[in-house]
């Protein structure tokens, strides 16, 4: 579509074009404060929809968390092999958890992939199967 909205957007906005093969690419944001084990059950939920959703990456965010909860999560990132589609940013400082989202938010802007949505997930969420997928197709 050659409209400016559409245009601005990167995506076609108009309900006529509008299709549910949309394809965005999402950055998932999860904040841990002291929640590592919740927060890798989460991680299970996403993993197990990767092969679905190959425009997806999600950062986990620790905020100063100071109970082992990066040691922690860089291990199962390494034992699952999960460096391709997440990473952890660590904070120096526990400001909050919005404080905690708009960094993961900060990381997606300066990241080189593009980055058409942002979800917010706590650590204790579990996704259900096909749950991020049907979040893209409806956008």
């Amino acid at each position: 579509c050659a409209s400016f909205a559409c245009q601005s957007a990167r995506r076609c906005l108009c309900s006529s074009r509008r299709t549910k093969q949309v394809v965005g690419h999402i950055w998932i944001v999860i904040v841990n404060y002291r929640t590592a084990v919740l927060t890798v059950d989460c991680l299970h939920s996403i993993a197990a929809q990767i092969a679905e959703l190959p425009k997806l990456h999600t950062v986990v965010v620790d905020n100063a968390s100071g109970d082992g909860s990066i040691e922690k999560l860089m291990g199962v990132f390494d034992r699952e092999g999960w460096h391709g589609w997440a990473s952890l940013l660590p904070l120096d400082r526990n400001g909050g958890f919005a404080f905690g989202n708009n960094a993961g938010i900060r990381e997606a802007l300066r990241s080189t992939r593009h980055v058409d949505y942002v979800m917010f997930l706590n650590p204790d969420t579990i996704v259900r199967g096909g749950a991020i997928r049907a979040f893209r197709e409806q956008r």
